[in-house]
Protein backbone atom coordinates (compact mmCIF):
# COMPACT_ATOMS: atom_id res chain seq x y z
CA UNK A 1 0.00 0.00 0.00
CA UNK A 2 1.54 3.22 -1.12
CA UNK A 3 1.46 6.15 1.29
CA UNK A 4 2.18 8.64 -1.53
CA UNK A 5 -0.98 7.71 -3.42
CA UNK A 6 -3.12 8.14 -0.31
CA UNK A 7 -4.43 4.58 -0.33
CA UNK A 8 -4.03 4.13 3.42
CA UNK A 9 -5.78 7.42 4.21
CA UNK A 10 -8.68 6.43 1.93
CA UNK A 11 -9.00 3.06 3.69
CA UNK A 12 -8.75 4.80 7.09
CA UNK A 13 -11.99 6.65 6.36
CA UNK A 14 -13.82 3.29 6.33
CA UNK A 15 -11.69 0.99 8.51
CA UNK A 16 -9.37 1.28 11.50
CA UNK A 17 -5.90 0.54 10.11
CA UNK A 18 -3.30 -1.26 12.20
CA UNK A 19 0.26 -2.10 11.16
CA UNK A 20 2.60 -4.74 12.44
CA UNK A 21 4.86 -2.96 14.95
CA UNK A 22 8.61 -2.80 14.54
CA UNK A 23 9.13 -3.90 18.13
CA UNK A 24 8.07 -7.34 19.34
CA UNK A 25 6.97 -5.93 22.70
CA UNK A 26 4.19 -3.95 20.96
CA UNK A 27 2.61 -6.92 19.15
CA UNK A 28 0.18 -7.81 21.94
CA UNK A 29 -0.94 -4.19 22.31
CA UNK A 30 -1.62 -3.87 18.54
CA UNK A 31 -3.52 -7.16 18.47
CA UNK A 32 -5.66 -6.07 21.43
CA UNK A 33 -6.48 -2.74 19.75
CA UNK A 34 -7.31 -4.59 16.52
CA UNK A 35 -9.63 -6.96 18.37
CA UNK A 36 -11.29 -4.07 20.23
CA UNK A 37 -11.91 -2.22 16.96
CA UNK A 38 -13.57 -5.31 15.48
CA UNK A 39 -15.67 -5.99 18.56
CA UNK A 40 -16.74 -2.35 18.91
CA UNK A 41 -18.06 -2.23 15.34
CA UNK A 42 -19.93 -5.51 15.81
CA UNK A 43 -21.48 -4.46 19.13
CA UNK A 44 -22.55 -1.00 17.90
CA UNK A 45 -26.14 -0.44 17.08
CA UNK A 46 -27.01 1.86 14.23
CA UNK A 47 -24.62 4.53 15.55
CA UNK A 48 -21.53 5.78 13.73
CA UNK A 49 -21.25 3.90 10.44
CA UNK A 50 -18.42 5.94 8.93
CA UNK A 51 -15.72 3.64 10.33
CA UNK A 52 -16.70 -0.01 10.34
CA UNK A 53 -14.25 -2.82 11.10
CA UNK A 54 -10.48 -2.96 10.96
CA UNK A 55 -7.56 -3.77 8.70
CA UNK A 56 -4.36 -5.34 10.00
CA UNK A 57 -1.30 -5.08 7.78
CA UNK A 58 1.51 -7.51 8.50
CA UNK A 59 4.64 -8.95 6.94
CA UNK A 60 4.65 -12.58 5.81
CA UNK A 61 6.74 -14.47 8.34
CA UNK A 62 6.88 -11.39 10.59
CA UNK A 63 6.13 -10.90 14.27
CA UNK A 64 2.35 -11.19 14.00
CA UNK A 65 2.42 -14.41 12.00
CA UNK A 66 3.97 -16.53 14.73
CA UNK A 67 1.52 -18.66 16.70
CA UNK A 68 -1.58 -16.53 16.11
CA UNK A 69 -4.73 -17.69 14.33
CA UNK A 70 -7.22 -15.13 13.07
CA UNK A 71 -10.35 -17.19 13.44
CA UNK A 72 -13.98 -16.09 13.62
CA UNK A 73 -14.31 -12.33 13.18
CA UNK A 74 -10.59 -11.63 13.49
CA UNK A 75 -9.80 -12.45 9.89
CA UNK A 76 -11.96 -12.66 6.80
CA UNK A 77 -9.58 -11.93 3.97
CA UNK A 78 -5.90 -12.25 3.10
CA UNK A 79 -4.48 -9.91 0.49
CA UNK A 80 -0.87 -10.51 -0.45
CA UNK A 81 1.14 -7.93 -2.34
CA UNK A 82 4.10 -9.64 -3.96
CA UNK A 83 5.37 -13.14 -3.36
CA UNK A 84 7.20 -13.91 -0.11
CA UNK A 85 10.35 -15.50 -1.54
CA UNK A 86 13.09 -15.92 1.05
CA UNK A 87 16.18 -13.78 0.70
CA UNK A 88 18.59 -15.38 -1.77
CA UNK A 89 21.44 -14.00 0.33
CA UNK A 90 20.52 -16.14 3.37
CA UNK A 91 23.61 -18.29 3.90
CA UNK A 92 21.76 -21.25 5.44
CA UNK A 93 19.25 -21.30 2.57
CA UNK A 94 21.99 -21.17 -0.05
CA UNK A 95 23.90 -24.00 1.61
CA UNK A 96 20.72 -26.10 1.58
CA UNK A 97 20.17 -25.32 -2.09
CA UNK A 98 23.82 -26.15 -2.84
CA UNK A 99 23.38 -29.47 -1.08
CA UNK A 100 20.20 -30.23 -3.01
CA UNK A 101 21.89 -29.22 -6.28
CA UNK A 102 24.97 -31.33 -5.55
CA UNK A 103 22.85 -34.30 -4.57
CA UNK A 104 20.81 -34.16 -7.77
CA UNK A 105 23.86 -33.57 -9.97
CA UNK A 106 25.78 -36.51 -8.47
CA UNK A 107 22.81 -38.76 -9.10
CA UNK A 108 22.77 -37.75 -12.79
CA UNK A 109 24.64 -39.45 -15.61
CA UNK A 110 28.44 -39.36 -15.26
CA UNK A 111 30.17 -36.76 -17.41
CA UNK A 112 27.30 -34.28 -17.15
CA UNK A 113 28.56 -30.73 -17.70
CA UNK A 114 26.29 -29.34 -14.98
CA UNK A 115 27.94 -31.31 -12.15
CA UNK A 116 29.92 -29.11 -9.79
CA UNK A 117 33.64 -29.59 -9.29
CA UNK A 118 35.29 -29.45 -5.88
CA UNK A 119 36.58 -25.93 -6.66
CA UNK A 120 33.06 -24.65 -7.42
CA UNK A 121 31.77 -25.84 -4.04
CA UNK A 122 34.24 -23.65 -2.13
CA UNK A 123 33.51 -20.40 -3.98
CA UNK A 124 31.31 -17.80 -2.35
CA UNK A 125 28.65 -16.78 -4.86
CA UNK A 126 25.69 -14.45 -4.69
CA UNK A 127 22.38 -16.19 -4.00
CA UNK A 128 20.88 -15.93 -7.47
CA UNK A 129 24.04 -17.43 -8.97
CA UNK A 130 23.69 -20.45 -6.73
CA UNK A 131 20.00 -20.73 -7.62
CA UNK A 132 20.80 -20.71 -11.35
CA UNK A 133 23.43 -23.43 -10.94
CA UNK A 134 21.40 -25.56 -8.54
CA UNK A 135 19.26 -27.07 -11.27
CA UNK A 136 15.60 -27.87 -11.15
CA UNK A 137 15.58 -29.42 -7.68
CA UNK A 138 17.16 -26.38 -5.97
CA UNK A 139 14.85 -23.98 -7.78
CA UNK A 140 11.80 -26.08 -6.87
CA UNK A 141 12.87 -26.04 -3.22
CA UNK A 142 13.16 -22.22 -3.32
CA UNK A 143 9.70 -21.88 -4.91
CA UNK A 144 8.22 -24.34 -2.42
CA UNK A 145 9.46 -22.20 0.48
CA UNK A 146 7.57 -19.26 -1.01
CA UNK A 147 4.37 -21.27 -1.48
CA UNK A 148 4.66 -22.64 2.05
CA UNK A 149 4.65 -19.06 3.39
CA UNK A 150 1.57 -18.25 1.26
CA UNK A 151 -0.23 -21.36 2.53
CA UNK A 152 0.60 -20.52 6.14
CA UNK A 153 -1.00 -17.08 5.69
CA UNK A 154 -4.12 -18.64 4.25
CA UNK A 155 -4.15 -21.18 7.07
CA UNK A 156 -4.39 -18.39 9.65
CA UNK A 157 -8.01 -17.92 8.51
CA UNK A 158 -8.96 -21.55 8.01
CA UNK A 159 -8.64 -22.66 11.62
CA UNK A 160 -12.35 -22.72 12.45
CA UNK A 161 -15.60 -24.22 11.22
CA UNK A 162 -17.51 -21.04 10.36
CA UNK A 163 -15.23 -19.72 7.65
CA UNK A 164 -16.08 -16.38 6.13
CA UNK A 165 -15.67 -15.43 2.49
CA UNK A 166 -12.13 -15.93 1.43
CA UNK A 167 -9.99 -14.08 -1.07
CA UNK A 168 -6.28 -14.38 -1.63
CA UNK A 169 -4.89 -11.91 -4.09
CA UNK A 170 -1.24 -12.24 -4.99
CA UNK A 171 0.17 -9.32 -6.94
CA UNK A 172 3.60 -9.75 -8.43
Amino acid sequence: MDMASGTISKISKKKHVFREPRSSVDVEMILNKYKEAIQSCCSKGSGDTSVNGALLMAVVGGKISEGINFSDGMGRCVVMVGLPYPSPDDMELMETIKHIGNYSSTSSVAGDDESLSRDDECKVEPGFGILRKSGKSGQEYYENLCMKAVNQCIGKLLCHLNIYDFLALVVK
